[in-house]
């Protein structure tokens, strides 16, 4: 393939889809200096920062339907990996046109070498998180035990709360958009209205629940929740 050639595929969204299912090809643009210099010069003339964009999103396609593209050994969890390949991807994004040096590495190795780098991010901010919990449980203050009279009562008026803050719903899980505060703060005040066996955060029952109901895995949900929800749901409280 000639530059040339590589430019033309770049003008026609069916050509760049038909492009993808060809691996050698993938992999020639790949380990070309001349066709990934090609590659850089297209996107930094592109006027359009939407069809710039457009054009390092098939880059990324490329790199993944190449089979070039790290998966992470077996001894990165799919949730730090997902988590860690979701920011490598904006990073790429934003970074490609101003800081990629064709003739210095392939496009594979520069983004490569990048997603190590966060998936090392990730699991920093886990451990973090995890010693922060530890300390200082983010855990829903002052619900009161199921054999109180007033449980039930309560829970209804915290539900109400909850539903009526206008804040909540923008908080969004990051990866799975679909879920965001206001939505996990009802289910579980649901949950612990309907069975008060569920109603320590800890039971990993309640973080199946939901992660089966939203398709989440259980674990990111819970960190989600702990950290942005129940803070978020105690501030309603003060």
């Amino acid at each position: 393939m000639t530059p040339d050639e590589l430019n033309q595929i770049l003008l026609s969204p069916l050509q760049r889809q038909k492009l993808l299912q060809e691996k050698h090809k993938l992999r020639e643009i790949i380990n070309s200096v001349s066709l990934r210099e090609s590659l850089l010069n297209y996107v930094r003339q592109q006027n359009d920062p939407q069809e710039a964009n457009e054009i390092i999103g098939f880059i990324i396609q490329i790199i993944e339907k190449s089979g070039l593209m790290w998966g992470g050994g077996k001894m990165i969890s799919s949730d730090i990996y997902e988590e860690a390949l979701s920011r490598n991807k904006e990073w790429f994004l934003r970074n490609f046109a101003q800081k990629y040096n064709p003739k210095l590495s392939s496009i594979s190795t520069w983004f490569n070498k990048y997603l190590r780098w966060k998936i090392l991010d990730v699991t920093n901010e886990i451990t973090k998180q995890q010693k922060r919990e530890d300390n200082d449980d983010a855990q829903i203050d002052n619900i009161p035990s199921p054999d109180q009279f007033s449980f039930n009562e309560t829970i209804e008026e915290w539900r109400e709360l909850v539903k009526d803050s206008p804040n909540l719903c923008n908080c969004r899980m990051q990866n799975y958009h679909h879920v965001d505060c206001k939505l996990l703060l009802i289910d579980i005040l649901d949950i612990l209205h309907d069975n008060n066996h569920y109603a320590d955060q800890r039971n990993p029952y309640l973080w199946e629940i939901l992660a089966k109901k939203y398709k989440v895995p259980s674990s990111s949900l819970k960190r989600f929740c702990k950290s942005r929800c129940f803070r978020g749901f105690k501030g309603l409280l003060d």
